[in-house]
């Protein structure tokens, strides 16, 4: 049965395009051991724990502030920030904080004093987030504080806000992200843009029932698509990129509505940031199986326009890439298609001055392109120039490994002097590793033949 690649969903790198906002750590990255911490600076947070239960009575509440802010800078040196948490819940004034917040009526320095403390435990302490969703009070108070919140204090807010619905989405309730909605209306940009920060967890990490369910995620969109500034327009395209990947029911929705006019009229506004998502979610779109639908995207894009981003070393090259090796999959007609229009000779010029991440990309195209096409179109791959830049690839991802040995099978079968060109002693490395031995026994095979 002939071999045949399929469609790659990778994932966007969000975090690269978002550096200055807060974004949430893998928690695993702060493990230092207690023994490593400066004795004088476990005394000084012990210290301010207890000052901090102290001061937890209506009397002395106003004066929290000055135990609170102190923390806040141990939380951001990661070598001490797993024992200043853990030294918090120990002695509960983790918990004592939140009782206070949300019981509410705060003095305002308390307050945004107390925002700032749980934007840094939520940031590099995820597990807090659902401590702070199930303490009623206190995540009823963030959530009014969030929606009533002046453009003077939204920014802040809305990084706490982020950082709970990260791992915590499914704790705040679809009338609460209606009313959320109708704050990306407003028309004073910061509370649009802060507002639709917030909304883009609802696709990314909600319940995906919700998004299975058109009408509701259409309808926010729809509201949404209109707004004048370009960083809410962002973070709309974010919401719909996240969406394109976690529901099977996606493609035909994104065809078939207003949403397909939308992110493809965002490939021709030549704003780098705005077309890197768009292609993103147009690749992620590509894994339908109708004709017609494929034939839609092609006919709004630009591939001249394309193949002069191959050149650039950075994440809009990637994902250029990545389209077309998901084009490419698609199939004779589609690799056609790449092929007038050279974009393997591009791609091939510009290999060695990409960075890695590149490198990979162009050889899940190219091997999208034998693996996919015709014998003559797979026979646009079999000289010494493209073999030895799939060499270079092997050993960096398995199933990359395995389509290049395929390629390199069905390439032996259209030109067996190919096996001069083949890294003959990475080959052999398979096999004494026993990594896809038949694979790599009938490259040997077909070598020994044509010796």
């Amino acid at each position: 049965m002939e071999f045949k690649q399929d469609l790659r969903i990778k994932q966007t790198k969000f975090d690269d395009f978002c550096s200055d906002e807060i974004k949430t750590l893998d928690e695993t990255h702060f493990t230092t051991a207690d023994e490593e911490i400066d004795q004088n600076i476990k005394k000084k947070i012990i210290s301010l724990s207890i000052e901090i239960n102290k001061l937890c009575d209506i009397e002395n509440v106003h004066l929290l502030s000055d135990s609170i802010d102190p923390l806040c800078e141990y939380f951001k040196d990661s070598r001490i920030s797993n024992y200043c948490i853990n030294e918090l819940i120990a002695s509960s004034s983790y918990f004592h904080l939140m009782n206070i917040f949300g019981a509410g009526n705060l003095p305002e320095q308390l307050e945004w004093s107390l925002v700032h403390f749980f934007i840094d435990v939520s940031y590099y302490h995820p597990t807090f987030n659902q401590h702070f969703c199930n303490h009623e009070k206190a995540f009823n108070y963030l959530q009014n504080l969030f929606i009533e919140a002046p453009k003077t204090k939204i920014t802040e807010i809305s990084k706490l806000m982020f950082n709970i619905a990260s791992n915590c989405a499914n704790c705040f309730s679809i009338s609460y992200f209606t009313h959320v909605i109708n704050r990306v209306l407003s028309k004073d940009e910061i509370i649009s843009n802060r507002s639709s920060y917030f909304l883009i967890n609802l696709f990314r990490n909600g319940p995906v029932e919700d998004l299975e369910f058109p009408p509701f995620a259409l309808h926010v969109i729809n509201r949404w698509m209109w707004h004048k500034s370009t960083k809410t327009i962002e973070n709309l395209l974010w919401c719909i990129l996240s969406w394109s990947r976690r529901t099977e029911s996606f493609p035909s929705i994104f065809y078939e509505t207003y949403l397909f006019d939308f992110v493809t009229s965002q490939l021709n506004k030549r704003n780098e940031l705005l077309f890197r998502i768009a292609l993103s979610i147009c690749s992620t779109c590509l894994i339908t199986k109708n004709d017609n639908f494929l034939r839609k995207i092609i006919e709004k894009i630009d591939f001249q326009f394309l193949i002069s981003l191959f050149s650039m070393p950075n994440e809009t090259s990637r994902i250029v890439l990545q389209f077309c090796s998901n084009l490419a999959a698609c199939g004779p007609f589609y690799i056609d298609l790449l092929l007038n229009y050279g974009t393997h000779v591009e791609a091939s010029v510009n290999f060695e001055s990409l960075p890695f991440d590149n490198k990979i990309e162009i050889a899940y195209f190219f091997t999208a392109c034998i693996n996919s096409g015709t014998n003559e179109q797979a026979s646009c791959f079999d000289s010494e120039n493209y073999i030895e830049k799939l060499n270079d690839m092997f050993d960096m991802e398995d199933n990359l490994d395995l389509l290049i040995l395929h390629s390199f099978i069905k390439l032996q079968e259209i030109k067996p002097e190919i096996v001069n060109y083949i890294d003959q002693e990475t080959i052999e490395d398979f096999i004494l590793n026993g990594f896809a031995p038949d694979l790599c026994r009938k490259i040997k095979f077909n070598a020994v033949e044509n010796m």
